[in-house]
């Protein structure tokens, strides 16, 4: 489907283009926001070609866990890791 609807708006995209009158052109607007269900404004930034393209690439993440030799490294300067129950005050919270 994403397909087909990128065909449309390439042939509608040619005629939009050659359209010189405003009428015509809110017609071709009008076509175009009934056949793909989209708002005019969006519908107008797709014909002019002004719509930014999806990355497509993966989200860049920090790495989720410290490497061996990073851990090595700061364990040498005092790091100890700690989980949930030892960094909770136990007057406040026993666990």
């Amino acid at each position: 489907m994403k397909e087909s609807l990128s065909d449309y708006a390439g042939v509608m995209r040619a005629r939009y283009a050659r359209r010189p009158g405003k009428l015509a052109r809110s017609a071709l607007l009008d076509e175009y926001c009934l056949t793909t269900h989209v708002d005019r404004k969006y519908a107008i930034k797709v014909l002019r070609g002004q719509r930014r393209k999806a990355s497509g690439g993966a989200r860049r993440r920090a790495p989720a866990t410290y490497m061996p030799q990073d851990i090595a490294v700061l364990k040498e300067y005092g790091w100890r890791p700690r989980n949930l129950a030892a960094s909770v005050c136990p007057e406040r919270c026993s666990l």
